[in-house]
């Protein structure tokens, strides 16, 4: 329904979901061209080195869960964003130095956007009407993973506009980039905070 959108903070949190899976998604396609670029691993190797991370955010999602039940959902949108944002500034430094590295990274990034979306969806269930929420989530996701497609392209964009360039510096922009993108999130999160307190289930 357009009326949706006319709640600020339903669309604040649309972007801030609209990030995380830009950011997962570009990690996701970004990681496995430096393993096999920089490093020769074969894609079974890429994939073991993807694995753990992956697998960590699964078996931390319970605790996650639990943690957004006892603490509500802000304090785990901002710590989602901690950690992918940490993720990307230390896969500017380092994603180049060792695959352990990536290794490592990614398990913070994985379990930052696992945090992040979680979040995201149950604040959106709690700040909308009941005969809203259906469409709410539904359109969430749908702007969710146009964010991933969106994250996919852009980053194939800067590997193209930047493959003159030294492998090192290549990426550390990339990942620079995620980083102001996230910085953005963390400045829409800031507003959204702002007016949670005095928000009410419902557009206004």
């Amino acid at each position: 329904p357009p009326s949706l959108f006319g709640d600020k903070q339903y669309t604040k949190l649309l972007f801030i979901g609209n990030t995380a899976f830009f950011i997962n998604f570009s990690n996701l396609f970004i990681m496995p061209i430096i393993l096999a670029s920089i490093f020769g691993i074969s894609p079974a190797g890429v994939g073991m080195i993807i694995f753990p991370g992956a697998i960590l955010a699964v078996i931390v999602g319970p605790f996650i869960g639990r943690m957004i039940d006892r603490y509500s959902s802000l304090p785990i949108i901002i710590a989602g964003q901690l950690l992918l944002l940490s993720g990307a500034i230390l896969f500017a430094f380092f994603a180049t130095k060792h695959s352990y590295f990536i290794l490592a990274i990614y398990i913070f990034a994985s379990i930052g956007f696992n945090a992040l979306s979680s979040s995201v969806s149950n604040e959106i269930t709690r700040i909308l009407a009941p005969e809203q929420i259906g469409s709410g989530i539904g359109l969430s996701q749908l702007i969710q993973f146009l964010g991933g497609a969106l994250g996919v392209t852009i980053s194939g964009f800067l590997l193209t506009a930047q493959q003159n360039m030294p492998f090192e510096s290549m990426y550390r922009n990339i990942f620079t980039f995620y980083s102001f993108i996230i910085l953005l999130a963390i400045g829409m999160f800031i507003l959204y905070y702002k007016n949670a307190k005095q928000k009410k289930p419902g557009i206004s």
